[in-house]
């Protein structure tokens, strides 16, 4: 009768065997965790960017909405008048200015700047009518979202009027 002196453990070919599919196992693991992190950073740089395109255009379609006449219009920006006082005279505080850049686009106020849009391309003003004449305002713009270019367009009318104004 023979005698086994071999104990119960692995040996070499079943430690590498029981290795590589550990790594293979963990490679997934960590594949799959990046991805979903980022899909997950991709959703939230997406979230923001709308949120920012929501408020923006909100802000615009008020300071054109709200608005008696547009005083000028260029390339550039266009000035907006208000009658906030209902006294019928174009005063100095009550001018907002909406412009760009060339690579944001801001409003500005009687309270300062506020850049609505930090990063935008390809920013064009276009009206419907000479100064001051203008009724209706389109702001239309580029923006970087996800590697790929969107167009983007603000469009709104001044739903004030200014025909008691000489």
């Amino acid at each position: 009768m023979r005698r086994s002196f071999r104990c119960g453990g692995f040996t070499y070919a079943e430690l590498l065997m029981a290795m590589m599919v550990t790594i293979i196992i963990l490679t997934a693991v960590a594949t799959l965790a990046s991805a979903f992190g980022n899909a997950r950073d991709a959703t939230e740089q997406m979230s923001e960017d709308q949120t920012i395109l929501r408020t923006a255009t909100i802000r615009v379609l008020d300071a054109i909405r709200f608005s008696n006449r547009v005083t000028s219009a260029t390339a550039t920006q266009i000035q907006l008048w208000a009658d906030t006082d209902a006294d019928g005279k174009i005063e100095a505080g009550e001018y907002q200015t909406v412009d760009t850049t060339g690579t944001s686009l801001s409003i500005t106020g009687s309270s300062g700047t506020v850049t609505v849009i930090p990063v935008c391309s390809n920013v064009q003003f276009s009206v419907d009518a000479a100064v001051p004449n203008t009724k209706r305002i389109c702001i239309a713009f580029d923006l970087q979202e996800n590697g790929q270019v969107r167009h983007y367009e603000i469009a709104g009318s001044l739903w004030a009027s200014s025909g008691h104004v000489h």
